[in-house]
């Protein structure tokens, strides 16, 4: 596909995990790198790259996977 522009889908992991996840868990959280969500924290959301890992489910992805997940 070509797009007029490249999306910057890293940029845009916060504003979705902040609507899908809610709020991260502060205690466990190291932002900016690494923003933990849940009360043990199984959710770890890599706000620089992009990234995600779920450790409950063992399954992770980019800012499009997060959506999927949360379905």
């Amino acid at each position: 596909m070509n797009f007029p522009q490249r999306i910057n889908f890293a940029a845009l992991m916060k504003p979705v995990a902040d609507i899908l996840l809610g709020k991260p868990n502060k205690r466990l959280s190291n932002p900016p790198t690494n923003v933990r969500f849940g009360t043990q924290g199984s959710m770890a959301v890599n706000l620089e790259d992009g990234t995600f890992y779920d450790h409950e489910a063992e399954i992770g992805g980019g800012t499009l996977d997060l959506g999927l997940v949360n379905e």
